[in-house]
């Protein structure tokens, strides 16, 4: 994708859809609505999707998934659109191409994130296992809650940064690695282990 003058930008497209000109107005795209079941599924990331059908394959999912941690690797196994999925740490980390490499860390020592939180500025207890985006001004704040929108375990968004989220902050700030797909593969797990038998699931932003 490439930008073209100031309200315009040229798409790469498919070779299925040739015919179409590859330059839009700003006012004709949206985001995208493609999800880690649609890439498990093969289906293809420019199909146009209504936010209901997004709503009937996440209930699918969540209807059929159980977790198999008896065997290597560890996966999910669900049933959507009749067919048999399985999403598994790598599966997460090849399909949302997040780079990284299975032995990268989903943790860092408390005095190098309470160090790097104040460096930040943050305003508040530093050992606290949540910080709070009311912590932190600016910059930071955005930061924080971009963070929390894009990774949250929860369908409605928190105030605040759990342990493990701490960690990947710190690490997107010092520019450390960080085993973002492991983490994401944790949640869902957590999601389905906590709710079992409860008839509701908040769905992770990431699925």
């Amino acid at each position: 994708m490439a930008r073209v003058g100031e309200v315009a930008y040229r798409l790469e497209l498919p070779d299925e859809l040739s015919g179409i000109h590859p330059t839009f107005h700003v006012s004709h795209l949206r985001k995208s609505e493609v999800t880690l079941l649609d890439l498990c599924l093969g289906q293809p990331i420019l199909a146009y999707q209504m936010a209901r059908h997004v709503e009937y394959k996440h209930n699918q999912f969540w209807d059929t998934v159980h977790s198999y941690t008896d065997v290597e690797p560890h996966v999910l196994r669900a049933t959507v659109n009749n067919t048999k999925i399985a999403i598994s740490e790598d599966t997460i980390r090849a399909a949302l191409t997040l780079g990284g490499a299975a032995e990268d860390p989903i943790s860092y020592p408390n005095p190098l994130i309470i160090g790097c939180f104040q460096r930040m500025g943050y305003r508040g207890c530093p050992n606290d296992t949540q910080s709070r985006k009311g912590g932190l001004v600016g910059e930071w704040r955005y930061f924080m809650h971009v963070i929390i929108q894009c990774l949250s375990p929860r369908k409605a968004g928190t105030d605040g940064l759990k342990t493990a989220l701490q960690a990947a902050m710190v690490a997107l700030t010092l520019n450390k690695r960080f085993n973002f797909a492991r983490y994401i593969y944790r949640e869902m797990v957590m999601q389905i282990t906590h709710a079992e038998g409860q008839g509701f699931l908040m769905y992770p932003r990431f699925i």
